[in-house]
């Protein structure tokens, strides 16, 4: 099940359990985000700049299963809306959008947040409104720990890919030298935290770090640092553009440990990106 149609299948089960305990009654109508036709929801996701490929193939996801459900009637009668912002993976933008979302859409639910440093920041907002917030495309443990009970997830955390990432590699591969290469930000942070978890277990350290700045294309500082470490295998956090011309410039220095990234990268944008680099 694509990841979309599952946040999507997430919000219709969560509306209909909503709507089916309340009274069809006046006073239900008027419920925040629930009105007598329809159910409006609100999503910020990065619709442009370097996550864009994850935010509109998102959206368009969920847009897909949305009209699904709303041409056999909606959701007992009540169709869904989606209300879309752009927040471009700014945390800054984020912040606002979601605040516009509440106040002014008056949403039932948020939906569809793309990113760690975006998603984070969202955190006291959903909280203090006691509004759901449902399926982020991000495992970072903030959003987990402590028990966030206006969230819900439909994906493994981060820490758990670190584990996975680190058995291949460690346990299986037996490769003994690991480097890091992450993005600037609660993002990269979140999965460094994860591997440095997954690597103590095993009694090891990154034999180097190195990071870049979110938004930017500057890894060649990166690229020569790890180059020295003699790294056998290299695990990369980041969005697919920058982490795509890193792996070139590793080749390009004639050298080709193994490169592993979590699964926020965006797999096909990946692949694009490294087919056309």
């Amino acid at each position: 099940m694509s990841l979309a149609r599952a946040l999507a299948l997430g919000l219709v089960a969560s509306a209909a359990l909503s709507c089916a305990r309340a009274p069809r009654t006046a006073q239900h109508d008027r419920a925040i985000g629930v009105h007598a036709g329809e159910i409006v929801i609100g999503s910020s996701a990065a619709l442009t700049g370097q996550a864009s490929f994850l935010g509109t193939q998102t959206i368009h996801g969920s847009l897909a299963k949305i009209q699904e459900v709303n041409a056999k009637g909606g959701i007992h009668g009540r169709k869904v809306r989606l209300v879309s912002l752009d927040d471009g993976y700014d945390p800054a933008r984020a912040v606002t959008n979601t605040q516009q979302l509440l106040a002014d859409e008056g949403v039932f639910a948020l939906f569809d947040y793309v990113g760690t440093p975006t998603s984070v920041k969202i955190i006291d907002l959903t909280e203090r409104a006691k509004v759901p917030a449902l399926g982020f495309f991000t495992g970072a443990e903030p959003l987990r720990t402590p028990l966030r009970k206006w969230m819900f997830h439909v994906r493994d955390s981060y820490y758990s890919e670190a584990e996975g990432a680190v058995a291949l590699l460690v346990d299986r591969l037996k490769f003994d030298k690991i480097a890091v290469l992450y993005q600037e930000d609660a993002f990269g942070q979140a999965v460094l935290a994860g591997l440095q978890l997954a690597l103590k277990r095993r009694a090891m350290t990154p034999v180097a770090i190195e990071t870049y700045a979110r938004g930017t294309m500057d890894v060649e500082r990166a690229r020569d640092t790890l180059a020295k470490s003699g790294a056998e295998a290299i695990a990369m956090v980041g969005t697919y553009a920058p982490l795509a011309k890193f792996v070139k410039l590793t080749h390009d220095a004639g050298q080709h440990p193994w490169f592993h990234t979590v699964s926020f990268v965006g797999s096909e944008a990946f692949a694009k990106e490294l087919v056309e680099k």
